[in-house]
């Protein structure tokens, strides 16, 4: 039997996400989809000629499964065929981390001097330039939770309104995290709108940020929250763009399992990709998907 070396850089596991080199030749847009992005199912044996095959399922289309001999798999790219291909092998890991990872990272970048606030502003930078210049002469409404996730679309608030733009904001909640109060005191001082989260006719609006709940989340919103993105679900049914801040609301950040959520245009993810990007109900809740590096570090040790 053939004996496969396999390069350090090149070692697989159930679940991680790895993409095909074509991935490189596809338009902008087709990349903020998940063509040629696939999951790590693992590996198998040949039960005739035992060779070793690698199982993985596509992450668009209808899903299903694959299995490609493993050597193969393992290949580099024909450069002299794709000359403009950068990818060394056919197919690469991306890098995608879990809820856990993301919070240890955070942490690690404030404590090693990025101010919490500071990673806030670029995140609600990231996804103000995500959507640009798409904002103009566009209705927005802002819909914010009682955390971070919250304190970004406060901090994208104030970003649109310093830009002429036309802003309201929801609050779900009467809460705030430290951060997101910061913000939210800005964009009062800025004269931002605010309605009452029972006041608000939805469908009143041409794009609506979705930044309720972060990828902390799992199990099933609370009632009232329930009923807030069952009507901007219904929102976007009527035309309204729908974009979630880092996932969808309701969405769990390592599974992408929902009972209900957000159903999105766009989702701009923040710092890293999360693996419930890829997961669960992704698919179905996720139409085009972003990430936007906000100089977050992970700690390598």
């Amino acid at each position: 039997m053939a004996i496969i070396a396999i390069p350090a850089t090149m070692t697989f596991k159930p679940g991680d996400i790895v993409q095909h080199f074509k991935r490189e030749m596809l338009s902008d847009e087709e990349r903020a989809t998940n063509k040629y992005l696939y999951e790590i199912v693992g590996l198998a044996t040949h039960s005739e000629t035992r060779e070793p095959m690698m199982v993985y399922r596509p992450l668009y289309d209808d899903g299903g499964m694959y299995v490609r001999p493993l050597e193969m798999f393992l290949s580099e790219v024909d450069h002299e065929k794709y000359p403009d291909v950068k990818q060394k092998y056919r197919f690469e890991k991306v890098l995608v981390i879990s809820v856990e990872e993301m919070r240890a990272a955070d942490k690690y970048t404030i404590e090693n001097g990025t101010p919490s606030k500071e990673l806030m502003r670029r995140a609600a930078q990231g996804i103000y330039d995500a959507v640009d210049p798409d904002w103009n002469d566009k209705k927005t409404l802002v819909v914010c939770g009682s955390g971070n996730n919250g304190g970004d679309g406060y901090a994208l608030a104030e970003i649109l309104k310093s830009q002429g733009h036309d802003v309201t904001l929801i609050r779900t909640s009467e809460k705030f995290s430290e951060d997101g109060e910061y913000y939210y005191n800005r964009c009062k001082s800025l004269g931002v709108n605010e309605v009452g989260v029972g006041d608000c006719i939805y469908t009143g609006y041409d794009i609506i940020v979705d930044c309720i709940l972060g990828t902390g989340f799992s199990g099933t919103p609370r009632d009232d929250i329930a009923a807030i993105i069952e009507k901007i679900n219904e929102a976007g049914e009527d035309g309204t763009f729908v974009v979630s801040a880092d996932i969808n609301s309701g969405m769990n950040g390592n599974t992408g399992e929902a009972e209900i959520a957000v159903k999105g245009d766009l989702t701009v993810s923040i710092g890293y990709y999360k693996y419930g990007l890829f997961r669960g109900r992704s698919g179905e809740l996720i139409g085009k998907l972003v990430n936007v590096d906000i100089g977050i570090t992970l700690n390598q040790d």
